[in-house]
């Protein structure tokens, strides 16, 4: 048989191999003499998968082996999993400036393989600065499971991408070095100590913070100051003692994604918190919430943001459409006096339902969503989530009950179709399903969902209602509403 692939001219030969894990990567050198020495050149370096006979003790002589034999002037990324903890730190810091020596475009450092992310008590790799000090290609900088201290003077002129993963930042993080840094991520760092980021970088766009801790509350604050910054995602466990926004004035999008919070003693401070991080957000133009986020403006928002207007033209809410977070909705929209576009996401319930009267937070939604002159567009995705009744049986039964069981979005179609009055547009999603049977029940109950909200439109406006069916989206109607065609 003709070996076609051998062929091929050596730089395509590189290229196919840099897609293959290094194990891989070095078997090809029995293949023929062409491919003897060919794996020497490649120029991704990928140690971070393993098959299941490499233990963490051999994966050490494996890749001082491929380090040893290596010839290629210039590695394009290179890739690591190893366990610190087995590891002799000199090693590790020769592995990194063989990448710094070689020109290294992308490196991705995990120190902590084989631990669970939340028992991260050992004595962590200190990783020093020093090391990347002649790393002037560096794009891409990923790291887990070490301690690391970013001096203001450290300089990476061409570092587009930062990720940290459960890393001890020793001292203040700032990234006056890095000018062209786009995107920055901190997933589970200093959850037990104070983290303050300072970005003063023109080009960041993104900045994302996810707090995993293990412990109650963390002992320190979280400060962020990036002037220039265009998005903020903050997410996980709100444990830090407090949260300061010093400069975030040129961001537009912003997104708090909180799992939860516990309920201790300092309940009442964390929600107060909670909502003071969301007053300091009122200037963005796109804002998303979580459940926690909505709940607590139930609890703790009217107080604060009675003299707070927020500038959001599209607002995006996570919710189970509780009692509670009837009531934050409302406390939301009442101070959102520009919003175009309102996108509500239905979920099944996390958090707290405290005790507020059902009648009392719709009367407050009604309220607040008649006061939104801009308001155009409302879109609901989801719809149906949160149903227990099976989708088998006679069909007429299963749509009477469905339609029972989700009185809660159902009531807030109607309280958005008498209330909005500069409606334009409604778009209604259903849940996704890869079942046809359930498919076809709820393109039924989305047609019978328009005899049941037709009644209350009040204004000139587009319905659209979608179902979707594996990753098929199927328009199942769309109704031009003109009130003189009602009336």
């Amino acid at each position: 048989m003709e070996d076609r692939i051998s062929e091929l001219p050596e730089v395509v030969l590189l290229h196919i191999l840099s897609f293959l894990p290094m194990c891989q990567v070095v078997r090809t050198s029995i293949l023929s003499r062409r491919w003897r020495h060919l794996w020497t050149q490649v120029p991704v370096l990928d140690f971070g998968t393993h098959e299941p006979e490499f233990s963490l003790w051999s994966i050490e002589s494996f890749i001082n082996y491929c380090l040893m034999l290596y010839n290629a002037p210039k590695i394009k990324k290179f890739c690591a999993r190893v366990d610190q903890s087995r590891i002799c730190h000199c090693t590790l810091d020769a592995w990194l400036r063989f990448a710094v020596q070689h020109n290294v475009e992308e490196l991705d450092m995990d120190y902590i393989a084989g631990y669970h992310s939340g028992n991260l008590h050992f004595f962590l790799y200190n990783l020093m600065p020093g090391l990347f000090s002649q790393c002037g290609e560096l794009r891409a900088l990923r790291l887990r499971g070490c301690a690391l201290n970013l001096l203001p003077s450290l300089c990476l002129g061409s570092l587009r991408t930062l990720k940290l993963y459960h890393v001890i930042i020793v001292s203040d993080l700032n990234t006056s070095g890095f000018p062209l840094l786009e995107s920055l991520t901190l997933y589970g760092c200093n959850s037990r100590k104070h983290l303050s980021i300072y970005s003063p970088n023109h080009k960041l766009e993104k900045l994302k913070i996810c707090d995993v801790s293990d412990v109650l509350y963390a002992s320190g604050d979280l400060i962020i100051d990036a002037p220039y910054l265009s998005s903020i995602e903050i997410s996980g466990y709100m444990r830090h003692s407090g949260y300061s926004i010093k400069n975030l004035s040129s961001v537009t999008h912003a997104c708090l994604n909180f799992t939860g919070m516990f309920r201790t003693a300092y309940t009442l401070f964390g929600d107060h918190m909670s909502v003071k991080l969301l007053e300091s957000l009122s200037h963005v133009k796109t804002l998303k919430l979580c459940q926690w986020s909505i709940q607590n403006m139930a609890l703790m928002g009217k107080p604060i943001l009675e003299n707070s207007v927020f500038s959001t033209t599209c607002l995006e809410l996570g919710a189970s459409l509780n009692r509670c977070e009837i009531k934050g909705i409302a406390h939301l929209l009442i101070n959102s006096h520009y919003l175009a576009t309102l996108a509500v996401d239905i979920q099944m319930m996390v958090g707290r339902n405290y005790d507020i009267a059902e009648s009392e937070g719709w009367e407050m939604l009604e309220l607040a969503m008649s006061s939104l002159l801009h308001l155009k567009t409302v879109q609901i995705y989801n719809l149906f989530r949160t149903t227990e009744v099976s989708f088998y049986g006679e069909a007429s039964h299963i749509i009477n009950k469905v339609l029972t069981d989700c009185e809660k979005e159902i009531t807030l179609l109607e309280v958005v179709l008498k209330s909005c009055k500069m409606l334009d547009k409604m778009f209604i999603s259903a849940i996704n399903t890869q079942d046809p049977t359930e498919w076809m029940l709820i393109s039924e109950l989305l047609l019978k969902l328009t005899e049941v909200t037709f009644k209350f439109i009040e204004a000139c406006l587009s319905f659209y209602l979608l179902a979707t069916h594996s990753d098929e989206r199927v328009m199942i109607a769309v109704l031009n509403v003109n009130l003189d065609d009602i009336f």
